[in-house]
């Protein structure tokens, strides 16, 4: 009983870190195509990056 609530309280933190750190690297993705060769589309990733990111906070604000 226990092991059960222990995962179902632990899995959706599992989800946010990794959901946070593939949308870490696909900011940093989008900073450096930005600086090297394109601008507009790099932009484009880190803002859809940030967007998401947004989203995601507060979906797990409001989850809780």
């Amino acid at each position: 009983m226990t092991v059960i609530m222990f995962k179902r309280r632990l899995f959706p933190v599992i989800i946010f870190v990794l959901v946070l750190t593939g949308i870490t690297l696909f900011h940093l993705f989008g900073k450096t195509i930005a600086c090297f060769r394109y601008p507009k589309f790099g932009n484009i990733l880190r803002l859809s990056g940030n967007v998401i990111n947004v989203i995601i906070l507060v979906y797990v604000t409001f989850a809780r």
